[in-house]
């Protein structure tokens, strides 16, 4: 079974006037690299612990978000941060998290080629030849003809 994920591409900006939401719903085959962490994530569970082994996954990345962020923008604030994060927010000044502040404090700027790879091209080249060992010649089939 294959992890498919919706996203949302509406866009909601507000005026002085009115309100407006544009956009639709689009749903993607993940990587297998995602598959790979949702898996992890699952196994976690659901208790208070597996709670907080996602909230550190997200602070973590949030973490090397911001010290990137904070070398290509030295002169930028958590602010400048959060519209640049959540663009989604078309305020003149969102309300930003109170963790993404606090980490915005103790990250220091971090070049982004200091920074750990996001991909992995030798992971993610055995990922893809171990699944096409392992698909069903059928479902080749129907890759390649697409």
């Amino acid at each position: 079974q294959k992890l498919i994920a919706t996203v949302d591409l509406s866009i909601r900006c507000s005026s002085s006037s009115e309100a407006t939401e544009t956009g639709m719903a689009v749903q993607v085959a993940c990587s297998p690299k995602l598959e790979r962490e949702a898996d992890a994530l699952e196994r976690h569970g659901d208790g208070d612990a597996a709670a907080k082994r996602r909230e550190d996954r997200r602070l973590a990345t949030v973490a090397s978000d911001v010290g990137a962020f904070k070398s290509a923008h030295p002169q930028t604030t958590v602010a400048d941060f959060w519209r640049w994060y959540r663009p989604a927010a078309c305020e003149p000044n969102p309300a930003t998290d109170p963790q993404v502040e606090a980490l915005w404090d103790v990250v220091e700027a971090t070049p982004c080629s200091e920074l750990k790879p996001l991909f992995d091209p030798s992971n993610e080249a055995e990922a893809a030849l171990h699944a096409l060992e392992t698909a069903r010649p059928r479902w080749v089939l129907g890759q390649l003809l697409a």
